[in-house]
């Protein structure tokens, strides 16, 4: 019995933290041309980094069945428990729509799904805030309202840094005039995600990108109390680098957590991507 907590890898949750947390996180599917790998179970980021220099054709991913969920929530409901669904948003997956699916398939489980607007470290920021009031015994109620509260904050307080605009144009986020704009004068973007990914910023060279990033995260996220989550694929020295940076700068609570951007969300924003999301804590 209680409230057990699921979302999709997408969120990048941390297998550690699932662990200590209950949450259960639903992969999703990479595609290399006929290979089809399950994100972060049959695939690590190494080797799916390793296969993607290698790739002639660019990866694409795919969303979890509906059966995929049906089986993860019958598993979890069979005590009676609560479920909450926490996922990316419907505008940049069709993973949420399968979590529907699944729930419409099972009228007599306690199913609330949430579509975060969001994905990578915003996405799981706010699994965090849920799967931390579920454990300190909040109620379905409570913790549906604190995610009401928090996925407009989400959608403001992150900011990504992607090397280059390439993997996704060719994964259609974004429209080739943007691209091509983005790789004049080896320029680094900044983006936010808030249900589709918007520029918020654009550098000559990576070390000033970086710089951009803290600065946009100072000014946004003010000197109320925070909680930082710093997510990467293959820059864990710039994560330190800008973690550290906001430690100095920000009002936060508890430790920053990493995250690790698994395959799914590499192969749209490609390597030495860096972000952050800083979500307010009450």
């Amino acid at each position: 019995m209680g409230i057990k907590i699921v979302t999709d890898s997408t969120s990048d949750f941390p297998k550690s933290l699932a662990e200590e947390l209950g949450v259960t996180v639903v992969p999703l599917n990479v595609h290399f041309a006929d290979e089809v790998f399950i994100d972060g179970v049959t695939i690590s980021q190494q080797e799916f980094l390793q296969k993607l220099t290698q790739a002639s054709v660019m990866p694409r991913s795919s969303q979890p069945s509906p059966g995929a969920f049906k089986e993860v929530y019958e598993s979890l409901a069979a005590d009676g428990s609560t479920i909450i669904s926490i996922h990316i948003g419907d505008k940049l997956s069709g993973t949420i729509q399968s979590a529907r699916l699944a729930a419409e398939m099972l009228p007599d489980a306690d199913i609330s799904i949430v579509d975060t607007r969001n994905a990578t470290m915003g996405e799981g920021g706010l699994v965090y805030m849920a799967a931390e009031a579920a454990k300190a015994g909040r109620s379905k109620e409570e913790i549906l309202a604190l995610l009401n509260k928090l996925i407009p904050a989400a959608a403001e307080g992150n900011i990504i840094l992607v090397d280059t605009l390439e993997y996704l144009e060719k994964n259609g986020r974004i429209g080739k005039a943007a691209s091509l704009l983005g790789s004049l004068l080896s320029m680094k973007v900044l983006i936010r995600i808030d249900e589709v990914i918007h520029p918020v910023g654009k550098e000559r060279g990576r070390a000033k990108a970086v710089k951009s990033l803290v600065n946009y995260a100072v000014s946004k996220a003010g000197k109320d109390p925070m909680r930082l989550f710093v997510a990467h694929v293959d820059a864990k020295d710039e994560a330190d680098q800008i973690a550290a940076h906001l430690k100095q700068e920000l009002n936060l609570v508890g430790d920053v957590v990493f995250m690790e951007m698994g395959p799914v969300i590499a192969t749209h924003t490609g390597p030495k991507t860096v972000g952050a999301c800083w979500l307010p804590v009450e």
